[in-house]
């Protein structure tokens, strides 16, 4: 009779570092995520507007730009299988960027140049969603890649009518 005794005990509950590990795979598949859509929509409105541009030589820049944001997308979306994640990205429509589009080179690349900061600003604020191992990464590996397309498109800004930038 002594299995009597235990009849009323519930099974283990998770530990608090299990949960927690749950917890921090949990952001950091949601980060990996914000991430990938991030690199997606950026690299839409890249190719977008060096089609729009191709008449001139800031569009092979722009292509460059574009070649950059989808290997970065292709790094996101292997980390998100190597950790045994699925990814569920919904990048902003297409249409919005193209409606934001004019044929004015100054606009065109001025909204790239904010779709860039973003993306910069995307990446710092999701460091801290991230597992150590996976922040490290991207720290070291995208995150300046990111950083340099911001400058590549920086540089490409043409000067304003009173000369500056």
């Amino acid at each position: 009779m002594a299995n009597e005794d235990h009849d009323d005990e519930q099974p283990d509950a998770p530990s608090a570092a299990h949960t927690n590990a749950m917890g921090d795979r949990v952001q950091t598949m949601a980060g990996l995520n914000r991430l990938l859509a991030t690199e997606l929509a950026a690299a839409d409105a890249c190719y977008r507007a060096s089609v729009l541009l191709e008449p001139l030589p800031v569009a092979a820049a722009l292509r460059g730009v574009t070649d950059g944001h989808l290997h970065r997308a292709s790094v996101l979306r292997a980390t998100i299988l190597a950790q045994h994640g699925h990814y569920g990205v919904q990048p902003a429509p297409a249409s919005v960027l193209a409606e934001q589009f004019s044929s004015d080179v100054r606009s065109v690349l001025a909204l790239l140049l904010s779709v860039q900061e973003r993306a910069v600003a995307d990446y710092r604020l999701t460091l801290s969603q991230l597992d150590d191992l996976t922040r490290t990464r991207i720290e070291a590996e995208l995150l300046p890649a990111q950083e340099r397309a911001l400058a590549t498109l920086a540089s490409l800004q043409p000067p304003k009518a009173d000369g500056s930038v």
